[in-house]
């Protein structure tokens, strides 16, 4: 009984090791890379704003949002957002897609964190966001500041 339990130790801890590493999983309703085939929909981008935090570890988060709406409830975000530290801006091109047309219902307002770890800390930031067929949709600017 030990050998085979010491067996199945073994292949099971092989099987996990040949596994490929995987990729932090995105935030919910943001994807991957949309596939080819897709009907494309468009996002309404309400505001991309700094949050300062509250002063309190882990009592509030503090970084980049981004509020939007797809305009209708199932379809998937796609966003890739490019930091240039040297001319201080922040380009995004976001996309929202389905596989199908038809959906049973109308999109909701959401707010997802952004990656911020490019940012640097007291600095203005010129942030213009694109569709998928690079479009400017929003334009704004952010200061990172900590709170005070």
């Amino acid at each position: 009984m030990k050998k085979h339990f010491m067996l199945l130790s073994l292949t099971f801890s092989t099987l996990l090791l040949a596994q490929p590493a995987r990729a932090k999983e995105p935030p919910l309703g943001v994807c991957t890379e949309p596939p080819a085939f897709v009907d494309h929909f468009p996002v309404d981008v309400e505001n991309i704003w700094w949050n300062p935090g509250c002063g309190i570890e882990g009592a509030c988060r503090s970084g980049l949002f981004m509020t939007y709406v797809l305009e209708l409830f199932d379809l998937k975000l796609y966003y890739v957002e490019e930091v240039d530290n040297a001319t201080h801006t922040i380009n995004m091109v976001v996309d929202s897609w389905s596989y199908t047309i038809s959906h049973p219902l109308p999109g909701v307002d959401q707010t997802i964190e952004l990656p911020s770890d490019e940012l640097e800390l007291f600095t203005d930031y010129a942030v213009e966001v694109l569709d998928y067929q690079y479009r400017p949709i929003w334009t704004g600017s952010i200061r990172t500041d900590i709170l005070k």
